[in-house]
């Protein structure tokens, strides 16, 4: 892939997209989810990012007469992981919540504990989870930088 395609789609991601982790519960247990997306009225560089990276794109038709339809992209866990470790070079404002995907990306190779029948992370691990979620949280509400 060459530098000004990613630069490009970095922009994109910077000024249209959103980069974050987020907390899920399902069936009794709590995890970390690192999302990637981006939602714009622009079907073709929607469909570059989803052509460049995979993931999927979903249309959503306007509420209201006369607007135009929405394309979403969205990657998440591992193919957010590759996303933001291919543009964090590139990425100015969303950079500091690309690092904490990254982060979490390393926290998950971690080695497990078994408890009784099954394989469990520690609650200490859960609590640092927890913190770059904050952390991403935090960035996406004030940015980086105060300008």
């Amino acid at each position: 892939m060459k530098g000004a395609t990613l630069a490009y789609l970095a922009g994109i991601v910077d000024g249209e997209g959103h980069v974050g982790i987020h907390l899920e519960h399902r069936r009794g247990y709590k995890f970390a989810v690192a999302r990637i997306a981006v939602g714009m009225t622009n079907e073709a560089t929607v469909r570059a990012l989803a052509q460049t990276f995979g993931g999927t794109v979903k249309e959503r038709l306007p509420g209201l007469r006369g607007r135009k339809p929405l394309f979403l992209w969205q990657v998440t866990n591992k193919l957010a992981t590759r996303v933001a470790k291919t543009l964090l070079p590139y990425l100015v404002v969303k950079a500091p919540q690309a690092a904490c995907i990254v982060a979490l990306d390393r926290m998950k190779q971690e080695p497990r504990i078994k408890v009784q029948n099954w394989w469990a992370r520690p609650e200490e691990y859960r609590q640092r989870e927890k913190s770059l979620a904050d952390a991403a949280k935090l960035f996406n509400r004030y940015g980086p930088y105060q300008w």
